[in-house]
C-alpha cells in the first residue's frame, strides 16, 4: 500500500488569513468591484465578470446588443428590414424571382417560395383553404366540435353569458339593426 495524502487543514476563520500577501499589492480583494453603468453612469457592484450595466439599464443593454445581429427592424412602409448579413446570405441562397399573387394577380419580388404579395392576400387565401377545408371534411369537423363542447360544454356557456354581460347593449342594437333591415327587405 503506498501512502495517504496528508488531510487538508481547515482553513483560518479569520479573513485576512486569506488575503494574498504579494500577488494584488494595490487591490484590496475583500472589496467588492464597482463599475460604472455603460448606458446611465451610475456606480453599481459588479456581479459578475462581463456585467457592463446596472441592473435598471441591463435588459435594454442586452436587447441593444443582441439587436446589431438578431433583430429585424421595421420599415416606414410596414415591411421587415433584415440586417445586412442576413441579406446578402439569402441572396446567395436564392435570388428574388418575380411572380405573380395567386390572390390579387399583382406582380412582386419575392425571394422565397411565397405566393402571395402581401400578408392581406396570404391572410384572404389561409381563409380560403380553411373554408375549403372545412366543406370537404364537415363530418369531421363537425365531430370535433360537438367533442369539444360535451367536454367543455359548463365553460363555454360560462363564457358565452359574461361576453353576452359585457356587451349586453352592443349585441342587442346589432340585432334590432338587423330586424329593422329584415323589415324594409319584406315590405319592398
Amino acid at each position: 500500500m503506498g501512502r495517504r495524502a496528508p488531510k487538508p487543514v481547515r482553513p483560518s476563520l479569520n479573513p485576512s488569513a486569506w488575503a494574498p500577501t504579494t500577488a494584488y499589492p494595490s487591490i484590496d480583494w475583500r472589496q467588492p468591484l464597482k463599475r460604472n453603468c455603460v448606458r446611465c453612469g451610475i456606480v453599481f457592484l459588479v456581479t459578475g465578470a462581463n456585467v457592463r450595466a446596472c441592473l435598471d439599464c441591463r435588459p435594454k443593454h442586452k436587447k441593444e446588443r443582441r439587436g446589431k445581429y438578431y433583430r429585424n427592424v421595421v420599415c416606414a412602409d410596414g415591411r421587415k428590414k433584415e440586417n445586412k448579413r442576413q441579406n446578402e446570405a439569402r441572396a446567395r441562397r436564392c435570388p428574388p424571382k418575380m411572380k405573380v399573387c395567386v390572390i390579387c394577380g399583382n406582380e412582386f419580388l419575392a425571394n422565397r417560395s411565397a405566393i402571395t404579395c402581401s400578408p392581406d392576400c396570404s391572410r384572404q387565401r389561409r381563409l380560403a383553404y380553411r373554408q375549403e377545408y372545412d366543406e370537404k371534411n364537415r363530418d369531421a369537423v363537425n365531430r370535433k366540435r360537438r367533442e369539444k363542447w360535451r367536454a367543455n360544454r359548463d365553460k363555454i356557456n360560462a363564457a358565452r353569458r359574461e361576453k353576452w354581460r359585457a356587451n349586453r347593449d352592443k349585441i342587442n342594437a346589432a340585432r334590432r339593426g338587423q330586424r329593422e333591415k329584415r323589415r324594409e327587405s319584406i315590405s319592398k
